[in-house]
């Protein structure tokens, strides 16, 4: 499912610095990690604005957090590559998003934005991007928990980390197990 991953490094290493907290600093007594399927940075901060509006909860406060992240994969490739690096051209180039430049589609649907060609020919699939949220370790599109080295990641997910820490942990979904996304959180789940 393109589109709707959100791989972050940076979430990553703030939930590990919430749940282990020293000194005066209050440990997070829970900690919910919500993947929404289409959602990004910019809808959570319009709905923000929104509800601000209407005098509701404004999610900007000094007790929230707000991170962004990164949404392409380590490769498109659809099996391991060897190669660690990320593919430069899926890099994430703001001009070419942006760019409202009128070309035709490939597929004769008619003329596309060349950003919107551009987004589409770097999106990221489930397995990659859920995989780089809970280690912050990238991969290849088809991958969950997988090197471009065609060997397991040794790196613990978020999950494993909280467990590990005699956290309970847990996954709900609104999609089958096998699913890119709860799959790439479940391998802490198993006893």
């Amino acid at each position: 499912m393109n589109h709707r991953n959100r791989c972050c490094l940076l979430a990553w290493l703030a939930l590990v610095l919430l749940l282990a907290a020293p000194g005066p600093v209050q440990a997070a007594k829970n900690v919910i990690i919500m993947i929404s399927d289409g959602a990004g940075y910019n809808t959570f901060n319009a709905t923000s604005m929104y509800q601000g509006k209407l005098g509701k909860q404004v999610y900007d406060g000094e007790d929230w957090v707000q991170l962004s992240c990164t949404t392409y994969p380590l490769s498109r490739a659809l099996y391991p590559t060897g190669k660690d690096k990320p593919d430069p051209a899926l890099v994430y180039d703001p001009r070419k998003a942006w760019d409202t430049t009128a070309q035709e589609s490939e597929d004769d649907s008619g003329p596309n934005f060349a950003g919107y060609s551009y987004l589409t020919k770097t999106a990221t699939d489930s397995a990659a991007a859920a995989t780089a949220m809970v280690t912050g370790v990238k991969t290849y599109n088809n991958a969950i928990n997988w090197t471009a080295a065609c060997v397991p990641l040794h790196e613990k997910t978020i999950p494993e980390m909280a467990k590990a820490m005699g956290k309970s942990v847990g996954v709900i979904t609104t999609v089958e197990w096998s699913h890119a996304t709860p799959a790439g959180l479940g391998r802490a789940i198993a006893p």
